[in-house]
């Protein structure tokens, strides 16, 4: 008996045409621009600018430049020299660091540095261990050296210092970066190939037909350089090219989102196998009733990540537009060209499948998992489901709590990476803050600093707890006309702050934030009356994105909620479940954070977890659950047209539960891979979007949606009426584009 026939719209019927009666001009018009767009496709950019993740607005940015303007020179630099022999560095070494970094201030090194500011931890020296082992160069270039062309000219520079200088490596928040992007470079290859076998046997074992992972790899085949090439005329138009590490969640996401969609076809389309329709009219019906879904849902994701558009971090703005066209491409893929090549595979798309007896005839039985779901659709079980799952998730929530948000540029890299292994021997003779020193920018606008009340404050400054050392105006240097901490007119003085911990752990950010708040108190007891004070340096700078993170999440959360309940209320045509089941997702989604922050803070140990990795797995894991939110309810609205709302419930949500586990589980294996990206923040978004999906996947989805909305029953559809939001097709034989 064929599946029930609903109304369809005219642009699903169209679509539904082209794919299925045009299918021999579809498939291969699709290949030929796959291979034409792989082509022209580069839209990623190795050796550019880095992530930019400090809001332009920064306080410490504008502190930044105003200590160039008024000093001439920083008090450190991202990118750093180090030497180090644990048995002293002799006097010959020790000469040569400070009369290289003097060539190198009086324009006489070819290395391409302006300045070069070295520190030996002789004897005396602040925030040293004081044995004459280690030595550390800030290098500062100006604007126009690239990151890659600062990190090779450091590398030179330490090279030329010859063997016997005990010559260590090169790091810094520049380098780091840089080493970054070679770590991704090195196993993006290896995670793309892993992710296209990993969805291939999930699709075999859940279809257990051939021709179902066919179908997925070959819509993968078309969709990754057809994405590729348009991400690289959004890059072109926009003259932003896209940093190599956003490549690694641009496949994953790529991946997944066009495995979702495929699954969703196929599973539709041996459902109507299975019911008994022809296999023509089956991969038409199948059209017709996913159509509508995987277009709703993929607007829904393309829209929520474009509300990253509205993130304080230039990162961010740049990403939403190159993660909506991903989806988009996708989407737009899927719903021509799956239904087109299941189409012309016919049977074979999920072969083998066997026609299952008619569910409505009351001679035979239901199946076991649909008389399950019956069941759990009563209203006193899925009162207790409900509850059950709910309360699971809070539990798991409650976790989230103790989340500490940290920058971990250097040190979530491998322990063995160059940048680290540098950092690892400087703080074996330094500070951990001497890589990044605070600095402190004191001014008076109206008469010059006096000397007394400035040395008043340094003292004062030594004494605040966090930091090992400070340095300020009653520092002279001999040999240098320039005083690195006063104008010439007095009005500006600058100290130098060393953090005794990790200068970008959330450690030294707090210190930063106290040292901050008991500032002002500390400046009118120096007698320094009304001077303003200013905060530079990567501390001052990670506390800046921290803050900028945590401002965007309650603004950008509103947004993507918004865009969700409006594009599911107008799906649904109802109000109460799109709000109901975003409800659900929103706790969901601090279900997982709470998970992932037992698991690394509390169970690896880890101080943090990387700042933006909450936000952008939070905006990723809501917006990809619409898809899920609309199939399922989608199914259920269909079957609950003509029967009672616990039946229609029995009856789709097995089905839907099935569809939504086989893509489920695709999405959470394209975004586990990840993790072989050897990078502390890509393992910690890994996690975030692997659990998270399959919290939504097997107990979100599977269980409690289900259960709400037994329990609301014909009130979920509120205000809406009982008519089908799920097109279906047409009476067999009729012709969709003249119904």
């Amino acid at each position: 008996m064929s599946r029930r026939p609903h109304a369809s719209g005219v642009a699903t019927r169209a679509l539904a045409w082209i794919a299925v009666r045009l299918r021999f001009l579809v498939v291969p018009a699709f290949v030929a621009g796959a291979v034409v767009a792989g082509l022209h496709a580069n839209p990623f950019q190795t050796g550019g600018p880095v992530l930019n993740l400090i809001p332009k607005d920064s306080p410490a940015l504008q502190a930044e430049a105003d200590s160039l303007r008024l000093f001439r020179a920083p008090a450190g630099s991202d990118v750093i020299v180090v030497q180090r022999d644990p048995d002293g560095l002799s006097r010959d070494a020790q000469t040569r660091v400070i009369s290289r970094a003097v060539a190198v201030s009086r324009g006489q090194d070819r290395s391409g540095a302006r300045l070069a500011i070295p520190f030996i931890n002789v004897p005396g020296a602040p925030a040293s261990t004081g044995d004459s082992t280690t030595a550390i160069t800030h290098l500062v270039f100006d604007g126009s050296y690239t990151p890659n062309e600062r990190t090779h000219a450091a590398q030179a520079y330490l090279k030329a210092a010859g063997p016997d200088a005990a010559p260590v490596g090169v790091t810094g928040v520049t380098p780091a970066r840089i080493e970054q992007g070679t770590l991704i470079l090195d196993r993006i290859g290896l995670v793309e190939l892993l992710t296209v076998l990993v969805i291939a046997l999930i699709v075999l074992a859940v279809f257990r037909a051939p021709g179902a992972a066919v179908v997925t790899m070959a819509t993968i085949g078309v969709a990754f350089p057809i994405t590729l090439w348009a991400l690289t005329e959004v890059a072109r138009l926009s003259g932003n090219p896209l940093p190599q590490e956003v490549e690694p969640l641009v496949v994953a996401l790529l991946l997944g989102v066009v495995t979702d969609y495929a699954v969703f076809f196929l599973s539709e389309f041996r459902d109507q196998l299975r019911s008994g329709t022809g296999s023509r009219d089956g991969v038409r019906a199948a059209a017709l009733a996913v159509i509508p879904i995987v277009f709703t849902g993929g607007v829904i994701l393309s829209l929520s990540l474009l509300a990253l558009r509205a993130s304080s971090l230039g990162f961010f703005r740049e990403l939403a537009p190159a993660l909506a066209v991903t989806v988009a491409v996708a989407m737009l893929v899927s719903l021509v060209f799956v239904p087109a090549l299941i189409a012309l595979l016919g049977r074979f798309s999920v072969w083998p499948v066997r026609p299952v007896r008619d569910e409505d005839d009351a001679s035979t039985r239901r199946p076991l998992g649909q008389r399950v779901a019956h069941l759990a659709a009563g209203r006193p079980l899925a009162a207790l489901i409900g509850l059950a799952c709910v309360a699971v998730l809070a539990v798991a929530a409650l976790q989230s709590r103790s989340l500490n948000l940290g920058v971990d540029v250097i040190s979530g890299l491998p322990a063995d990476s160059r940048p680290q292994v540098a950092a690892r021997a400087a703080e074996a003779g330094f500070a951990p803050g001497a890589l990044a020193p605070l600095e402190v920018i004191v001014q008076d606008r109206g008469t010059p600093l006096p000397t007394a009340e400035l040395g008043r404050l340094e003292q004062e400054l030594r004494r605040q707890p966090g930091f090992a050392a400070a340095v300020g105006p009653t520092e002279r240097i001999n040999g240098t006309s320039v005083q690195p901490f006063l104008t010439s007119d007095r009005r500006a003085a600058r100290y130098v702050l060393v953090s005794d911990a990790d200068p970008l752990s959330p450690a030294a950010v707090r210190d930063v934030a106290q040292l901050q708040a008991r500032m002002p108190e500390l400046v009118g007891s120096a007698g320094l009356g009304d001077a303003s004070v200013e905060y530079a340096g990567q501390t001052a700078l990670a506390q800046s994105a921290v803050d900028a993170v945590s401002g965007d999440a309650l603004k950008i959360a509103l947004a993507v909620l918004l865009v969700n309940l409006v594009l599911m209320a107008l799906f649904m045509r109802a109000l109460v479940a799109p709000l109901v089941l975003l409800a659900v997702n929103v706790l969901s989604v601090a279900a997982t954070l709470g998970l992932t922050v037992w698991f690394f803070q509390d169970v690896l140990g880890y101080p943090d977890i990387t700042y933006y990795v909450p936000f952008a797995g939070a905006v990723l894991l809501v917006s990809l659950s619409s898809d899920y939110n609309v199939l399922i309810v989608g199914k259920i609205w269909a079957e609950g047209e003509n029967r009672p709302m616990r039946d229609a419930i029995a009856s789709a949500a097995p089905r839907a539960s099935r569809a939504i586990r086989a893509a489920g589980l695709s999405l959470a294996a394209s975004f586990a891979l990840v993790a072989l990206i050897p990078i502390r923040s890509f393992r910690e978004l890994a996690a975030v979007m692997s659990v998270g999906i399959l919290v939504e996947t097997f107990l979100v989805r599977s269980l409690l949606a289900p259960a709400l909305l037994a329990l609301l029953g014909r009130r979920a559809r509120w205000p809406g009426r009982s008519a089908s939001v799920v097109s279906s097709p047409p009476a067999a034989g009729m012709d969709p584009m003249t119904e």
